[in-house]
């Protein structure tokens, strides 16, 4: 027996890959501009520290104001660095997610396309099962109909068996 699969119906998707394509790019963006806010940060660490190299120099002559301005100039930039790499660090891992999710999808599709036409087949051998169940319950009530039959014959001819010694 021939069994006709339907074609499958399309996945409802999770993000379409238009969407995926746009945030990967948006990330890609976000990544370039903490990417810049690092090395504008960094350029920042080391004018910071090459002139705390050059107040170490002039330490004799420096005032306490400059040394506690160069201090919290240096803190600064360290935590404008601290923020920069942070962000960078989730940027990098939304991208990541985001090119898994590329991955997945077609994986995904797949698999729905599979299982859309195992259950196919499932409700295809369904119906067949139910069709020969209907078969075989007709053709036990035959039979039984037949045996009840044959039965009444045999008692009609035993019937006519004894009629027949009788008159003989």
């Amino acid at each position: 027996m021939a069994f006709c699969i339907p074609p499958p119906t399309p996945q409802p998707r999770t993000m379409d890959e238009e969407a995926l394509k746009q945030e990967m790019a948006s990330l890609n963006a976000q990544g370039a501009q903490l990417k810049h806010s690092i090395e504008v940060a960094q350029e920042s660490e080391k004018v910071a520290s090459d002139k705390a190299k050059q107040s170490e120099k002039d330490y004799d002559d420096s005032t306490v104001e400059e040394k506690e301005s160069l201090a919290k100039a240096q803190e600064e930039a360290d935590k404008k660095l601290s923020k920069a790499m942070i962000a960078h660090e989730k940027a990098t891992a939304k991208l990541k997610a985001a090119k898994d999710e590329a991955r997945l999808l077609p994986l995904r599709t797949a698999s729905f396309e599979k299982r859309h036409i195992l259950f196919a087949l499932m409700e295809q051998d369904r119906k067949a099962t139910s069709e020969a169940t209907k078969k075989l319950t007709e053709l036990e009530r035959q039979y039984l109909l037949t045996q009840h039959r044959y039965q009444e014959l045999r008692d009609q001819l035993t019937i006519l068996k004894g009629t027949a010694d009788m008159n003989m």
